[in-house]
């Protein structure tokens, strides 16, 4: 899994904002670091995306 493209999808796209930026890319950094596995890692980004459909559905 390549999740350095998934990461920059989710800050270019705007999906993650403000702090969760730098939440994101220290989960990353400890990815890389072989702190959290692949699994954990996907976990987490799947929880950012699942938090950003939900706020767009409450908008609607």
């Amino acid at each position: 899994m390549d999740f350095v493209d998934e990461v920059d999808f989710l800050v270019f796209r705007g999906i993650v904002e403000g702090n969760a930026v730098l939440t994101l890319f220290n989960l990353l950094r400890s990815h890389q670091k072989g702190l959290i596995g692949d699994e954990e890692m996907q976990r987490e980004i799947d929880s950012f995306k699942s938090e950003f459909y939900q706020k767009l559905l409450r908008q609607k």
